[in-house]
């Protein structure tokens, strides 16, 4: 009975052990897994910083560049103009609900000015 005892310990340790080294094979094959896809993403997070850079320099080449300095400063400008004018307007629009009123635009510094035809004709230039 003894005998008997110990030869199912034994088997049942054995199966175990097998448990044991299948889960430490998966385990094995998981982290080469996670190991590549971490090598891949650095590898892409490099070639975007690398595209970053890159698309920086064109800019700042274009932007910095004697001949575009007068058209870029022109295109702020009236960027700048026409997101007042619509944010202006914007808050026209929510305050008009609240106070059961008409405001207008009539004191803007843009009142009749159509600063996105502005905003387009120097983004053409």
């Amino acid at each position: 009975m003894l005998n008997k005892a110990v030869e199912d310990l034994k088997v049942e340790v054995q199966n175990r052990v097998t448990i044991m080294e299948e889960v430490t094979a998966r385990a094995a094959k998981a982290e080469a897994r996670a190991r590549e896809a971490t090598e891949a993403r650095d590898s892409l997070i490099s070639s975007l910083d690398q595209l970053k850079a890159d698309r920086d320099f064109i800019v700042g080449t274009i932007i910095d560049a004697p001949e575009n300095t007068a058209d870029v400063i022109e295109l702020r400008e009236r960027a700048r103009e026409a997101g007042f004018k619509a944010g202006y307007n914007r808050c026209i629009s929510h305050m008009n609900p609240l106070y059961q009123s008409k405001f207008t635009d009539e004191r803007s510094g843009f009142h009749g000015v159509d600063t996105e035809a502005r905003l387009a004709a120097a983004v053409e230039a």
